[in-house]
């Protein structure tokens, strides 16, 4: 089916594939006229009326993005379609998968149902002794002087009843869980699941300086005084800055990843507590720090802060890789009953908020690899 076909006859085969209708001969015209147009992925993350649909498939942004295991199965290309106006709800995440390609195989992910997405969970603990669990109906708080208030405005709960001075503030989320945090001095960080970050309740006006474990996304304000960040065996230094870091205890490396201005990073070498030679990043650059060396190299940020925006975005990914964000944001166990398959690499995008047996599936359907879930452990075989 040609890039010209009538705008009219593409819009329709469009709706009849949204809606599940498409017969197979439509879904062969549909796939011919997709797979015409260059590499590429059009994501859109709000509503859409019908008439903004229809212009857009119009003008053939429904761009073919293949992706694959090099040598193997295609997993799913990557396509992503806000039509609530078209199905009466906010459809989310859509992988367009070539049926030709599909697996068949049998995966026992019946019991998967129950395993659903992480949420706003977080718990405030101040040095005093206190303890505070976050609302979950919430999604962020802003620290602002002696007063916490909820992102929306609303008062938070007073942890503390010292007013006698400043305070450590210690933000954590556990697995399956995620929070925003506006620090005194207006930085902003995104707190990724299974993470807890350290701050003071005031900023002094020589430095600003949090300590992290885990993952997290900062947006710093700029000031005067300098902002660090203090994760395992290394530290960030920076002025103002968008970037991200992940220091999950456990892993081998310390990755942060630079996107708007410029950071130092400083890597401590774990036998010696010596300094490793630091070095400075520019944004789409990230360091790795491993074996008490940092390399730099160039990365897809989008990918880096998936997480940040509620995706799960792998790129040539190993499935070990994979699934330890999965048992984060899931609160699960992989177990690998096969440990040759943990090095199977795959690439795709969905939704963090669809249920765990949706992603597990369409790993499956690329015939490398198969699950069985028995309560909350997932079991990895080939």
């Amino acid at each position: 089916m040609p890039a010209d076909k009538p705008n009219h006859t593409l819009l329709i085969l469009a709706k009849k594939w949204l809606a599940g209708k498409i017969t197979d001969k439509e879904r062969l015209e549909f796939d011919q006229w997709y797979n015409s147009f260059d590499d590429g992925h059009h994501e859109l993350f709000t509503d859409e009326t019908e008439e903004g649909m229809e212009n857009r498939i119009k003008q053939a942004i429904f761009s073919r993005a293949e992706i694959s295991r090099p040598g193997t199965t295609k997993l799913w290309p990557r396509i992503t379609i806000a039509a609530a106006a078209i199905c009466g709800i906010v459809l989310g995440i859509y992988f367009f998968t070539d049926p030709g390609r599909i697996n068949n195989r049998q995966n026992n992910l019946g019991d998967a149902n129950h395993i659903g997405p992480g949420k706003n969970v977080a718990m405030l603990m101040f040095s005093n002794g206190k303890t505070l669990s976050l609302n979950e109906a919430k999604t962020g708080v802003i620290f602002d002087r002696e007063k916490i208030r909820y992102n929306d405005g609303t008062t938070v709960e007073t942890a503390s009843d010292d007013n006698s001075g400043v305070q450590m503030v210690t933000a954590s989320t556990p697995r399956g869980g995620t929070y925003q945090f506006t620090l005194p001095d207006g930085s902003k960080v995104w707190l990724n699941a299974d993470s807890k970050i350290s701050f003071p309740s005031q900023f002094n006006r020589t430095g600003r300086k949090v300590v992290l474990e885990g993952e997290a996304y900062f947006e710093v304000a700029k000031k005067h005084a300098p902002f660090s960040v203090q994760s395992r065996q290394q530290e960030v230094m920076v002025l103002g800055t968008h970037f991200n870091i992940s220091a999950y205890t456990g892993e081998p490396q310390v990755r942060t990843t630079l996107l708007e201005g410029r950071i130092r990073v400083t890597g401590v070498a774990e036998a010696t507590r010596q300094d490793v030679n630091p070095v400075v990043l520019k944004p789409g650059e990230q360091s790795l720090f491993v074996n008490n060396r940092i390399t730099i190299s160039k990365v897809d940020t989008g990918a880096v802060i998936d997480w940040k925006n509620e995706l799960f975005i792998f790129d040539q990914d190993r499935l070990e890789g994979i699934m330890k964000k999965v048992e984060r944001w899931y609160d699960v166990e992989a177990v690998y009953l096969d440990q040759n398959v943990k090095r199977e690499v795959f690439s795709g995008r969905i939704s963090r908020f669809r249920n765990v047996g949706e992603l597990l599936n369409k790993l499956s359907q690329t015939g490398a690899v198969n699950f069985k879930i028995e309560g909350r452990r997932i079991l990895i075989t080939k």
